[in-house]
Parts: structure tokens; C-alpha cells; sequence
């Protein structure tokens, strides 16, 4: 689950579209961990987001040589990149998972799990730009981002780590609950680590109260 691991091995920086274009409609998202970038190191480029969300979703735009990458496939199939004076690297992957590949040692962190979506208001609550939301799991801090302005719209953008190092001790695994928090305030909904897919999810200060009801016998 979250991906296949692979080195690329093309002397030539190509665009994600460039250099995926022998598998289009094959793969679903990538993810590129970039260690220099301390406050959000995993860089997305997903495929199917829709034309509002991708200019500040996406933000992975090419692929270089010698980084290392996760895909994650939709069917099975050989991956084969060509170009300059590297050699082809092949990646083989099955439904269930598995994947061999070339030139790749294995040295590699788990993808996170990316939230996005709008910030809708609620009582006592107004979005604004350029406030922290943060993703909570197990009373850990597991996430942290920015909200945006887009077209008038307040919006947002989070990577929820995965269990493992770099951060992620004690973060997500398939199932685990993440609830969100702008600032001090939560937010809804709670929802459940995934990191196969990209998922919209709303964030609401709306929060329901259930109040006890009182049933008079006449």
C-alpha cells in the first residue's frame, strides 16, 4: 500500500507528464520526498484532481536523476524509462502490491496521506489566509500546513506523515483516525489515514451539539 519505490535513472529533468508518458492513464499519484525543504518536504503530482485544485495541490512538477519517487499504479504494468545515457529502468507492479524494480536500494520513507479542500466558516469562526492547520492522531501533531486564498475562496493543503522515521513516529497507518485543527480551534469531520489516493475533505467550524431530549408523559 501508498506505492512502488523507484530511482530515476534519466540523465534528463522531465516534466512528471514527460516522463511518465509510456504508462498515461496507469498510474494515479507521485510522491517525491525533498529533505531540504524542512516545513513541507513531500512534494504531490496527482492525476485526476480537478482544474480548481491542481495549481495549488500539485506541487511536484518534475522528475530528476537519481531522486528517488513513489508511484502509485492502477494496473499492472512495465514502466520503461529511456533517455539520455541512462539505461532503461523497468518497474513491474500487481494488484496485490508487490513491485520489483531496478536500480533502487530501498531507502526510502513511506508517502504521507494528502488532505485539501475548502474552510467553510462557522459560529464564531471566519477563514483566513495564512492561518496553521495541523492533522491530529493519537494526541500527535502528524501534519502541518498553510491555509490559501484561491478565487476568493479560503483553502487548504495537508501531508499527514506516515508511521516511521522523519518525523512520523506514531502517525498514521491504514485506519488510523486524523481529526483536524485550525489554529486552536477543531474542525470537522474526522476522517481515516489513506495514503493511496488524494482526498478532498471540507474542513467545517460547524460542530453538532446533541442535546438530551425530555419527553413529558400528559
Amino acid at each position: 500500500r501508498g506505492g512502488h519505490a523507484f530511482s530515476y535513472p534519466v540523465q534528463v529533468t522531465r516534466t512528471v507528464e514527460q516522463a511518465l508518458q509510456s504508462i498515461a492513464g496507469k498510474y494515479s499519484m507521485v510522491y517525491w520526498y525533498d529533505g531540504s525543504d524542512k516545513g513541507d518536504p513531500w512534494k504531490v503530482y496527482a492525476v485526476n484532481l480537478g482544474a480548481w485544485a491542481r495549481p495549488w495541490v500539485n506541487d511536484l512538477n518534475e522528475l530528476r536523476f537519481g531522486e528517488s519517487y513513489w508511484i502509485s499504479l492502477t494496473q499492472v504494468i512495465t514502466l520503461q524509462l529511456n533517455g539520455g545515457a541512462a539505461s532503461a529502468l523497468t518497474v513491474y507492479g500487481k494488484p496485490e502490491g508487490t513491485v520489483r524494480t531496478s536500480g533502487f536500494d530501498g531507502n526510502i520513507q513511506s508517502p504521507p496521506a494528502t488532505f485539501y479542500g475548502l474552510v467553510l466558516g462557522g459560529f464564531n469562526f471566519t477563514p483566513a489566509p495564512g492561518t496553521t492547520v495541523t492533522a491530529w492522531i493519537n494526541g500527535k501533531p502528524c501534519g502541518q500546513g498553510k491555509t490559501l486564498q484561491v478565487n476568493g475562496e479560503i483553502v487548504y493543503t495537508l501531508n499527514v506523515f506516515a508511521d516511521g522515521p522523519g518525523g512520523g513516529a506514531g502517525c498514521g497507518g491504514p485506519g488510523q483516525v486524523v481529526t483536524f485543527k485550525i489554529e486552536d480551534r477543531s474542525m470537522s469531520p474526522v476522517v481515516t489515514w489513506d495514503n493511496n489516493e488524494l482526498r478532498e475533505v471540507p474542513l467545517s467550524g460547524v460542530h453538532r451539539v446533541y442535546l438530551p431530549v425530555i419527553l413529558k408523559n400528559r
